[in-house]
């Protein structure tokens, strides 16, 4: 098959495309001027730029499907309008592109549509209500996504994927842990009971793939995850058994102090004072994140297309912190 890929430089993309490569199909994958081809020169890519798509250059009927993966990350302090630009604006540019000219828009979004609902699990039921701006970016794309298959009948799929770890992800929110364990410098928010629900990057790069290349479009969306959720203090504990970490001393933060350190901080970054980098070491957003509970319910994706994640919490987890390992030469 004939694919284009926007984001094919990201964490997922560049697994997609790898995935892509091996089996065979042709890949165009979409570049903005700031783009970083470095990690794609292994594979036999075709490249277009943003400006091509914009300027009508490219007849996307030499297309079988489109994977629109393309987003800014989650990142504290970025703008509505940063969003707007790389989400809806991006989005439109891809879905004006491709109507009538290809068979299937495969649109990769995030369970950050659906917030945190009190009511669990979360299914494709639960009303979208997003939480921050990300999330409401996602939601925004979403609804055009499906206003041009109603428009114009541009058949679609979309994915709303948990939190997605694995190898090649350096900012990623495991990763990020990880290595903060190996550092010594991890505390956990509150009790640790909350649960999270995450995918390793291989099961997701599976459905990817097997959406696009075996299956007709559904015009519909699914939630993407493993099929239980791991509590904070089970997920640390597997990552120190991992890293042969020993617990030196367990201090848990209660969460009232942590989201009172956090509006402070928040409030001296807006203020342009970087106090620990480019964004705040400890911000609300991410107390939420470690403290909230969050079970999704993937029976839909289950029963469509037969989904059955392959990699466990302990296998994936031990597969993530022996590539960091090697990277960073630590001892484990």
């Amino acid at each position: 098959m004939n694919i284009l890929i926007s984001g094919g430089t990201g964490f997922v993309g560049y697994h997609l495309i790898k995935c892509l490569v091996n089996k065979g199909h042709l890949i165009t994958c979409i570049i903005r001027p700031n783009s970083k081809t470095e990690t794609l020169k292994a594979f036999d890519v075709q490249y277009i730029s943003t400006e091509e798509i914009i300027n009508k250059q490219i007849d996307f009927s030499q297309f079988d499907i489109v994977y629109h993966l393309a987003s800014i990350r989650h990142k504290w302090g970025t703008s509505w309008n940063e969003y707007i630009r790389s989400g809806q604006e991006y989005t439109e540019m891809l879905l004006k592109s491709s109507v009538s000219k290809i068979a299937q828009f495969i649109f990769c979004s995030s369970v950050a549509v659906y917030g945190y609902s009190e009511e669990l699990p979360i299914s494709e039921e639960t009303e979208r209500k997003p939480y921050n701006l990300y999330g409401k970016m996602k939601l925004e794309c979403e609804n055009l996504v499906t206003s041009y298959n109603e428009k114009y009948g541009l058949p679609y799929t979309i994915l709303r994927p948990s939190i997605v770890y694995g190898e090649n992800d350096q900012q990623g929110m495991m990763t990020r842990l990880i290595k903060m364990i190996h550092n010594n410098s991890y505390h956990t928010v509150g009790g640790g009971r909350n649960r999270i629900q995450c995918i390793y990057i291989e099961d997701f790069i599976n459905i990817l793939e097997k959406i696009g290349t075996n299956f007709h479009p559904t015009n519909d969306g699914f939630i993407v995850s493993y099929k239980y959720p791991i509590t904070i203090n089970n997920l640390v504990k597997l990552i120190r058994n991992e890293l042969q970490k020993k617990v030196i001393l367990d201090i848990k933060i209660p969460e009232w102090f942590a989201r009172f350190i956090a509006i402070i901080i928040e409030k001296i970054y807006q203020k342009g004072v970087k106090l620990t980098g480019p964004e705040p070491i400890i911000a609300q957003e991410k107390v939420d994140t470690m403290v909230k509970d969050v079970i999704y319910d993937i029976s839909k994706i289950e029963k469509e297309y037969d989904f059955k994640p392959i990699f466990s919490y302990e296998h994936g987890i031990n597969r993530l912190v022996h590539n960091l390992a090697q990277e960073n030469k630590w001892k484990v």
